[in-house]
């Protein structure tokens, strides 16, 4: 066997997609960079995303009851660090992008995002020292650029992802087609 290290309770999970989390907090457009997103469910379209309890973003969400996951290309690197470099209690992040709303005028959305997905909280969980919201999916909206044939296109969005070294990254190439690939293995 191949000699393993013992990284002890460390939570080594590849690759985290960088999100930037808009909710509207004190009647402002308010962001936080978070990692921890992801999908609970496709159908019905259901995620979560966890968030510091001291997180001025997640007073929005627990008060308003919606927030925004947005992606941005790895083009925007710089202007999605810096949302999560202060706080949106000392600084006004409404500032750092430009916002629209959906018809409820409640969760903020970044235009300069390739994804916006709006979301309305279904539940609530207190986890140590996080929030872990669960939520519908209202609608999804990618910018037109990013699309190939009508559809999301992951190499043109080229997501920002974050490594548990503290480090930033972009997708590599296309593997293969997910349930297709390995059938010569069969």
């Amino acid at each position: 066997m191949e000699n393993k290290i013992n990284c002890g309770k460390y939570p080594l999970i590849y690759p985290l997609p960088i999100a930037l989390i808009g909710a509207k907090v004190d009647g402002k457009a308010n962001v936080a960079p978070i990692g921890n997103c992801g999908i609970v469910s496709v159908e019905p379209a259901v995620v979560y995303i966890s968030i510091s309890k001291q997180s001025y973003t997640a007073k929005g969400i627990i008060n308003e009851g919606e927030f925004s996951i947005n992606f941005a290309p790895c083009t925007m690197i710089k202007e999605v660090d810096r949302a999560g470099l202060v706080s949106g209690r000392d600084v006004d992040k409404s500032t750092f992008f430009h916002y629209f709303y959906n018809e409820g005028n409640i969760a903020p959305m970044i235009e300069e995002c390739a994804v916006n997905i709006l979301c309305k909280v279904i539940s609530t969980t207190e986890i140590y020292n996080q929030y872990m919201f669960v939520a519908d999916i209202d609608k999804t909206l990618v910018s037109e650029k990013y699309c190939t044939n009508g559809y999301a296109d992951t190499k043109k969005i080229n997501p920002i992802i974050y490594a548990m070294d503290n480090q930033y990254w972009s997708l590599g190439e296309r593997l293969g087609t997910g349930f297709d690939i390995g059938k010569e293995l069969l």
